[in-house]
């Protein structure tokens, strides 16, 4: 996780993992992951484990541990630079905040997260979850709870 430089999702590489914990056995190794809420787990047939997939929770939790830098905080900030907005270009919203990268998408995920089907482009882009999507008035509602929340 702290070797992320985007905060992006993504798979982790097993021997990594396994040189990690040098004294595990594959199978406690499994069952860890198994237990885990903060990855995915996808089970080949000639994997010694299975592929483990980094979720977005995983940096909202440990950033502030591991990064010293408060997700929450960065969403509340991105927030009201979108609200007023009718649709976003995540790259210029990430120049438009100053945050790096590795800030800013963890944030910017929590947001999307809240972003109704069909609004969010599927597109890829690299180096962000979405190249833009667009916010109407049910969005807007959902992402002003999404404030409220984070503001506890």
């Amino acid at each position: 996780m702290q070797d992320s430089v985007d905060g992006l999702p993504h798979h982790l590489n097993e021997d990594a993992l396994i040189a990690a914990f040098p004294n595990w056995s594959t199978d406690q190794f499994a069952e860890a992951l198994a237990e885990d809420d903060y990855v995915s787990l996808t089970h080949t047939i000639s994997g010694r484990l299975p592929r483990v997939h980094v979720g977005a929770d995983l940096f909202l939790t440990f950033d502030p541990i591991c990064m010293e830098s408060d997700p929450i905080a960065d969403a509340l900030q991105l927030i009201r630079l979108i609200l007023d907005k009718d649709s976003v270009d995540v790259p210029a919203l990430h120049a438009e905040s100053q945050m790096s990268l590795r800030r800013f998408n963890p944030a910017i995920g929590m947001i999307i997260a809240e972003i109704g089907e069909g609004r969010v482009s599927e597109a890829y882009v690299e180096r962000y979850p979405a190249p833009y999507f667009f916010i109407v008035d049910s969005d807007r509602v959902a992402i002003k709870r999404l404030a409220r929340r984070l503001e506890g």
